[in-house]
């Protein structure tokens, strides 16, 4: 995929936490909430239900191709906003 035809995206979703080696009470535990993220990347693919971004990837210079190397799968029902970024 050539670099030019992704679009940068900033994506704001909640994910799941797991808290462990903690002692707390059961009206504490209750309390606990899903974790707020923000993550950027290029948008490899939007889907129905998920969105898959690259947030590191390496360049071919030569053709401008796109490898991505970290990928984060954000399901669509955990998105809260998705915006667009433009380089100047």
């Amino acid at each position: 995929m050539e670099i030019k035809n992704l679009k940068i995206v900033l994506v704001e979703w909640e994910d799941a936490t797991t808290i462990h080696d903690v002692s707390m009470s059961y009206e504490e535990a209750i309390q606990e909430k899903l974790v707020n993220v923000n993550s950027v990347g290029y948008l490899l693919k939007e889907y129905k239900d998920r969105i898959i971004i690259s947030s590191f990837a390496f360049m071919d210079n030569e053709n401008m191709d796109l490898y991505p190397k970290t990928l984060h799968i954000i399901p669509k029902k955990s998105i809260k906003n998705m915006f667009e970024l433009k380089l100047k």
